[in-house]
Parts: C-alpha cells; structure tokens; sequence
C-alpha cells in the first residue's frame, strides 16, 4: 500500500484513504489518468486488483442477457471512459441510474482496452 501511495503522490493523483480490506478508491478521472501516464505502471498496481471508482454517468446500457453496463465519463471526449460491467441479476441497483449521477461502483479492474478502463464483477457502493 505504501507503493500506492508514493506512485499517487509523486502522479497528483487523489487516492481516498480506506480499510485494507475495502480496496483502493479512485476518482474515475484519476484512474484514466494513471493508464494515460503509464499503463504498464497501472497494470501493476490496478489490474485484477478491486478497486472503487467515484464518477459521473455517461451512459447506462441494459442487457438483461449479457448483463448490464455502467459508463463513467472521464472527460471531455466521449472516448475516454471507464466500463463497468455489472451480473444480469443487478437490474434493481441500476435501473434508476441516469446520465449525470454521481456513483461509487466497486468492481475488478482489468486494465485498459482501447479507450477505456474495464471492471468487471461490478457492484454499486454507498
């Protein structure tokens, strides 16, 4: 944890303090950031790692085959996002959800593809 937290002061990243046993608490914009700085560097700390991640809604897509996701908006452009990817059955926690909300999710981070930050196994947090 010390790793963490001298990479995310020595980056100006916001880093939100928490119990071990809660994970690590990003902004959504903080999080993009590191894999934009140095996605190698990223992958060590955040992939397959669970991860909380503070953010505005892009978008929510429903799929009650596949499941469901959560686009948090990193920025300006519309590219540059963070998906997350919730179980079929977490329609109640979701379907409320509108472009704009402020959420907290939690979730498995599984690095970087193209664009956009994945998470996966994702739940809403309070």
């Amino acid at each position: 944890m010390v790793f963490v937290f001298l990479f995310t002061v020595m980056n100006g990243l916001a880093i939100e303090p928490c119990a071990a046993s809660e994970g690590i608490v990003l902004s959504a914009g903080d999080l993009f950031s590191a894999y934009s700085a140095d996605r190698r560097y990223a992958d060590a700390l955040y992939t397959n790692q669970w991860i909380f991640v503070r953010g505005r809604i892009q978008s929510v897509c429903c799929n009650p085959v596949d499941g469901y996701q959560v686009v948090l908006k990193v920025g300006p452009y519309r590219t540059a996002k963070i998906d997350c990817g919730f179980a079929a059955g977490d329609f109640s926690s979701l379907f409320r959800l509108r472009a704009g909300d402020e959420v907290r999710i939690f979730g498995r981070c599984l690095g970087l593809w193209d664009r956009a930050v994945l998470l996966s196994s994702c739940r809403m947090s309070m």
